[in-house]
């Protein structure tokens, strides 16, 4: 099995709607401002950095912090008001009740919740005790990609229906092969029926990227029912509407990012290039990030991973490595580029973030020890 770095980290159908914005015609109506800081603590075996977060907020507007301890099995259920520790829920790996090894989760209520085990391309339906109610075969005839479930590979719900990120290519060295549509798994969760939709854009067919390069990150916009996909060399998104199922592209690209240089420009390779020949290249660009989609502002969230220098991949320092420096593309809730935040801190890390309606908070990777901080950014207009 091949393991991908995750730093923080062509559509060959007819692409409606297009949008023609560019770098030149963007407005910096927006940056984001640091109000308010927000600790949750941390027991001696649990660390997010090894985990999954994710926000929820029940119809009632009481709110949850819920963070998956990917050793333990077990899901930690924190009150957001008071950051206490609520309720836990522990999933069996063997038995009648067994889910296996979880490397993910969704949360539809609190007491229907989606495990995923990507070892076995399996979903299970849980009630907040940790019973299996029902299971899930993600792994076609069609399709032998598993597919994620994390913060930035975050499923979309509609019309009990969840769509899930299945990133990734059967090659990633010969541009003369077709790249199937099967980037969105779309699970029915009525009569358990799959398909697929989203291909990756013909930039792909212009040289050798690696499998570094291939990476694709999603979130959910629930106002519009739409997935947006992130590609890490692409300064385009693609949003699938899941309910009409149309496809537009839509400008979100960093003013410093021109271009990102593949891995080869041959358009074939017949060789595997070592994975740390793929990761150097990668961290040493400037990369297209996560998208995250703010579900109350409508607003969305585009990070950008700046290049490492030579030294500074040569020093492998674990922090700088796993979050450079980062810079956020901020989107309306018409996908129009109108902010770009540039060089936030690299102890921010952009593969833990959530938002609640005081804003978009951001983990913090200098103070794990006992606790885990967010820092809160809200939207700061600019004056004319």
């Amino acid at each position: 099995m091949r393991y991908f770095y995750f730093t923080l980290l062509v559509i060959f159908v007819s692409c409606k709607n297009n949008d023609s914005q560019t770098n030149s015609d963007f407005t910096d109506f927006f940056s984001l401002e640091k109000i308010s800081v927000k600790s949750f603590p941390l027991d001696s075996v649990t660390s997010p950095l090894k985990g999954r977060i994710s926000f929820f907020q029940e119809n009632n507007g009481k709110q949850y912090l819920l963070l998956l301890n990917l050793f333990k099995n077990k899901l930690i259920w924190y009150d957001y008001d008071s950051s206490k520790v609520i309720h836990t829920t522990n999933f069996e790996r063997e038995g009648t009740n067994g889910v296996g090894n979880i490397t993910g989760f969704y949360i539809k209520s609190t007491d229907s919740i989606f495990v995923h085990n990507y070892g076995t391309g399996t979903l299970y339906l849980c009630n907040r005790i940790g019973k299996v109610i029902n299971n899930y075969k993600l792994i076609t005839e069609s399709s032998i990609k598993y597919p994620n479930l994390a913060e930035f590979f975050s499923a979309g719900y509609y019309n009990d229906t969840l769509i899930l990120n299945t990133w990734g290519a059967e090659h990633f060295y010969n541009t003369s092969v077709a790249y199937k549509k099967d980037l969105l798994t779309i699970l029915s969760l009525k009569n358990k029926n799959i398909s697929y939709d989203l291909s990756y854009p013909k930039i792909y067919q212009k040289a050798v990227w690696g499998a570094q390069l291939h990476l694709m990150f999603n979130s959910y916009n629930p106002q519009k029912k739409d997935i947006l996909s992130s590609f890490v060399i692409d300064d385009t998104l693609s949003i699938l509407n899941i309910h009409t199922k149309e496809l537009k592209r839509k400008y979100a690209g960093a003013s410093f990012i021109k271009s990102v240089r593949p891995f080869s420009e041959k358009n074939y390779l017949s060789f595997i290039p070592e994975i740390e020949d793929e990761v150097k290249h990668q961290l040493t660009q400037n990369t297209y990030g996560p998208i995250y989609t703010d579900p109350f502002s409508g607003f969305s969230y585009r990070f950008i991973n700046q290049a490492l220098t030579l030294e500074e991949y040569k020093l492998k320092e674990p922090q700088r490595n796993l979050s450079p420096f980062l810079s956020i593309v901020i989107l309306d809730n018409n996908y129009k580029k109108v902010g770009e935040v540039k060089d936030l801190h690299y102890s921010y890390l952009a593969s833990k973030v959530f938002f609640t309606k005081q804003g978009m908070h951001i983990l913090k990777l200098d103070s794990l020890e006992n606790k885990m901080t967010f820092h809160i950014f809200k939207l700061k207009k600019h004056e004319k």
